[in-house]
């Protein structure tokens, strides 16, 4: 086997470093899997040259009818830091929304691009501007962040097992709990 698990780890963990607005794009897939459809979204920097008038990213898209799949991809500038790549991915998933919206208005029948408007990009940068800021905040509470990223202490202080049957040796806070699932997002109380 040439992959070792504590290296592989820490490859993964480098890359999740790096993977612009990952929570937000699992929750717009879970989105389009509440109405049946698998959404394929790619985050590519632009090397190429799609991108162009002066804009900091682009969204393309297009529907596979005969699986009920979309396929998307986000296209950000290639210069773009971190944090205006985050603002763009939020603002065009807005855009993406707003297609699979018109979709399902549309009884299912039609896939198409909404042209740009002054309204609808004040509605994509509002949009960008709110989960941006819902992130922000939730990140920099202590509350949310010993809650929702943090493990419980001692959780990692022996090795452990992802057997069920083995679940009474399982550290504090791991568990299996209906009421709990991971899909169930957290509360964000906003003061």
């Amino acid at each position: 086997m040439a992959i070792k698990p504590i290296n592989t780890a820490k490859l993964v963990f480098e890359e999740s470093l790096v993977s612009i607005m990952a929570h937000t794009i699992r929750g717009v897939e879970n989105h389009f899997r509440r109405h049946r459809v698998e959404l394929d979204l790619r985050i590519i920097s632009d090397k190429f040259g799609t991108i162009t008038n002066g804009t900091t990213s682009v969204l393309k898209t297009r529907l596979n009818t005969h699986q009920d799949r979309v396929l998307a991809s986000i296209f950000l500038h290639k210069d773009a830091n971190k944090n205006l790549a985050r603002v763009c991915v939020a603002h065009e998933i807005y855009h993406l929304l707003v297609e699979f919206e018109q979709w399902r208005e549309s009884g299912r029948l039609i896939w198409k691009p909404i042209p740009h408007s002054k309204l609808l990009e004040d509605e994509c940068n509002q949009f960008a501007w709110e989960l941006c800021r819902q992130h922000d905040r939730f990140n920099r509470s202590e509350r949310h962040r010993e809650n929702e990223i943090y493990f419980p202490e001692g959780a990692f202080e022996k090795p452990l097992t992802t057997d069920i049957s083995k679940s009474e040796n399982w550290p504090n806070g791991l568990a299996v709990d209906p009421d709990r699932p991971f899909t169930k997002p957290p509360v964000i109380e906003i003061n």
